[in-house]
């Protein structure tokens, strides 16, 4: 189910989300629940695919899995993290992954995220990663 609850009566900011995971059902669950939320969304199937997202319009958010053929989720960190455009070093970037028995928190913000969620999503757990990391 992706319904977005609000606590304090208030509508979030819209933010312009770029979500990459490979699995086609993940992609099309974060599209639908971060749209009902109220964002615009763009997906990739991989992290190149993201790359290529984020440069032609930055995004105010990145949402991504680290498990992908063609680019994974640290080699996109990376890639934004090392950008020439500086502005685009500074998005914030939420990981979702299922490796968390073999992934620390700390290991993935060391390697650059800035949250990490893990698998399978919770829409409420995404929901207050997203807000932490946009809220003025």
């Amino acid at each position: 189910m992706c319904r977005y609850e609000m606590t304090d009566g208030q509508r979030p900011q819209t933010l312009e989300i770029i979500a990459a995971d490979d699995n086609r059902s993940q992609r099309l669950l974060l599209r639908r629940c971060l749209t009902a939320a109220g964002h615009h969304i763009r997906v990739a199937k991989d992290g190149r695919e993201a790359l290529q997202l984020a440069n032609e319009q930055q995004p105010d958010l990145i949402v991504t899995d680290l498990e992908m053929p063609g680019g994974n989720g640290f080699d996109l960190i990376d890639a934004i993290r090392g950008s020439d455009n500086q502005s685009l070093r500074h998005v914030p970037i939420i990981v979702c992954s299922s490796r968390s028995e073999t992934i620390s928190l700390n290991h993935v913000l060391d390697q650059g995220a800035d949250s990490f969620v893990t698998k399978p999503v919770h829409v409420h757990e995404l929901q207050l990663a997203i807000q932490n990391l946009t809220t003025l």
